[in-house]
């Protein structure tokens, strides 16, 4: 539960996602084919979902910039986004347009666009109560 925030409230929850070890597995198969070839397609200011890269590489970049502008008696500024469930909103459409024009391997393309297209989940709670699937 998140502190300060209502009990009745589902908001007020973080919920977790398990998957069943056969499909982590799969998922892994795919990222270790895929990897090396969308990898060095994105950009170093990219940290989110790469290996040896996370949020606080994206401080210490900030930092510099600060920094050397400081140095360099500039003016700096900066924008900070928060997309909420950004994973969880993106256009299929174009994702299965760029993976075409970097993948060229039809059958993995619709592999990824299948797993991702057809997932579904079902809420538990504690009290042993469970909702009906819902498609993501």
């Amino acid at each position: 539960m998140k502190p300060g925030k209502p009990i009745s409230s589902p908001e007020s929850y973080r919920p977790i996602s398990l998957l069943c070890s056969p499909f982590e597995l799969f998922e892994r198969f795919i990222l270790n084919r895929i990897n090396p070839i969308i990898d060095p397609l994105l950009p170093a200011e990219q940290p989110g979902f790469r290996k040896n890269r996370s949020t606080a590489d994206q401080v210490c970049r900030l930092n510099q910039n600060i920094e050397q502008a400081f140095h360099d008696r500039q003016v700096v500024g900066s924008v900070l986004l928060d997309l909420k469930a950004a994973y969880d909103t993106v256009w299929h459409k174009g994702l299965n347009l760029k993976l075409s024009k970097q993948l060229h391997c039809n059958k993995m393309i619709n592999l990824i666009m299948n797993l991702l297209f057809y997932r579904s989940f079902i809420l538990h709670t504690n009290c042993g109560q469970s909702s009906r699937p819902h498609n993501v």
